[in-house]
């Protein structure tokens, strides 16, 4: 293999380009990245580590090393050293994607620009997309690029891919904020809080400022689990109940509001269950509250119709009797909520 010719040369940053093949709406420059990179400049200098090609018009296009270029930017470099190497566009972006995945390779926008920048190619090149597919399936006929033909392009796997054409597909349809989305620090985080913003605007529409709030929440909280993202929407956008009935949903949102109000019932009852056990001024003994009468039967009164109203409740859900009420006076489990 021939060997490629390449130089160092201490660019003007004025004269430096992007990768042409960089999507920044996809995957824009990240402050806290700059801000890592501009310590890092300040204590060890400018590596020689970026590569570009050069143009007829003398410009210097990167491959990557965008927000190195905006460190030495900011720190008020004139010139920084890239390795200027005889390179095609083939080479440009794969280039660029190796970068995305060995160093941001787990944040979603990283991996979608890299996906997004590869489904591109293949696209205008079916040859080069037949290549990648014979390499999973070699009786491939019927050229398709999707996530197989992009993840042998790129080296992510497969589910990685599938779950970043997943995102794009959101977001092109308008269905997610892309800046909302790509707060989120790796893909399980991205896919729970799409999945919920989907969940939602089934019953009113999210806009997009809402959900860059209910993004930051999430990150400043710092805890991206299912049940972690559900309480911060339950705390911006609380559940709203659809008029009509035969609304996709309706009875799902009814019975998850239910649950939620019967655990809270449940702990008021257990409270009861412990009336003559609570501590008193003078110790554990009988409590010296006096309860009427009134309030009594009508509490009584209650717990009847509520037996039977879970009864009904229940045999409808499951088609198989309930379990008489209250056999044991437990502590609720809250996980349905």
């Amino acid at each position: 293999m021939q060997k490629q010719r390449r130089q160092i040369v201490d660019v003007p940053l004025g004269d430096i380009e992007k990768n042409p093949f960089r999507h920044f709406k996809t995957y824009g420059l990240q402050t806290c990245k700059i801000d890592e990179l501009k310590e890092s400049m300040k204590e060890t200098g400018v590596w020689e580590n970026i590569v570009g090609r050069r143009r007829k018009d003398g410009k210097v296009e990167i491959a990557y090393g965008h927000h190195r270029v905006a460190a030495a930017k900011a720190l008020g470099l004139k010139t920084i050293p890239i390795i200027i190497k005889d390179l095609s566009d083939d080479r440009m972006r794969k280039m660029m994607i190796r970068e995305n995945r060995e160093q941001w390779g787990c944040i979603p926008a990283a991996i979608d620009d890299a996906v997004e920048a590869a489904r591109d190619f293949l696209e205008s090149n079916r040859e080069e997309a037949k290549k990648r597919l014979k390499q999973v399936r070699p009786d491939v006929k019927r050229v398709r690029v999707g996530a197989p033909a992009i993840a042998k392009y790129t080296g992510f796997p497969e589910t990685t891919v599938d779950l970043s054409l997943q995102r794009l597909g959101m977001i092109k349809r308008g269905e997610v904020d892309r800046d909302a989305l790509y707060k989120m620090p790796h893909q399980e985080a991205a896919k729970r809080f799409a999945q919920k913003i989907l969940e939602r605007s089934r019953l009113e529409k999210i806009p997009p400022d809402q959900q860059r709030k209910l993004a930051d929440r999430i990150v400043e909280v710092g805890r991206f689990g299912e049940q972690s993202i559900e309480q911060v929407f339950l705390e911006f956008v609380p559940l709203k109940m659809p008029d009509n009935r035969e609304y996709p949903g309706y009875y799902e949102l009814k019975l998850r509001k239910a649950t939620t109000q019967g655990n809270k019932l449940i702990s008021t009852l257990i409270d009861f269950g412990e009336l003559q056990r609570q501590k008193t001024v003078i110790g554990v003994g009988v409590t010296t509250e006096d309860i009427s009468k009134p309030a009594k039967n009508g509490y009584m009164l209650m717990l009847g119709r509520l037996a039977k109203a879970i009864e009904v409740a229940g045999k409808r859900l499951d088609e198989e009797p309930a379990k008489p009420l209250f056999e044991e006076m437990t502590t609720p489990d809250t996980s349905a909520d």
